[in-house]
C-alpha cells in the first residue's frame, strides 16, 4: 500500500504519519475554508487535522499547536 492509498480512508482521509505532506495540505485547506468564511467546513476540517497532528506527532508539535490556535480563533468569531 502506497502513501496515497493510505491517505484515503473509508470514512474520509486517513492522515497517516508517513504522509505528513497530505496532513499539511489538509491543514492548509482548512485554513483556506476559514478565510473564505466557510466556518462549519473549516471547523470540521481543522478538527480532523488537529486530532491527526496530536495523535501522530504529539501535543507540543508546532503544527499541532498552530492548528489548535486556528480552531480557537474560529470559535471566537
Amino acid at each position: 500500500m502506497n502513501s496515497m492509498t493510505r491517505a484515503r480512508g473509508r470514512n474520509g482521509p486517513d492522515y497517516h504519519p508517513d504522509n505528513h505532506r497530505a496532513l499539511e495540505a489538509a491543514t492548509a485547506l482548512g485554513r483556506a475554508l476559514a478565510v473564505q468564511g466557510r466556518r462549519p467546513e473549516a471547523t470540521q476540517q481543522l478538527t480532523r487535522c488537529a486530532t491527526a497532528w496530536r495523535e501522530h506527532f504529539g501535543a507540543r508539535h508546532p503544527h499541532t499547536v498552530a492548528v489548535e490556535a486556528d480552531l480557537a480563533a474560529l470559535t471566537r468569531l
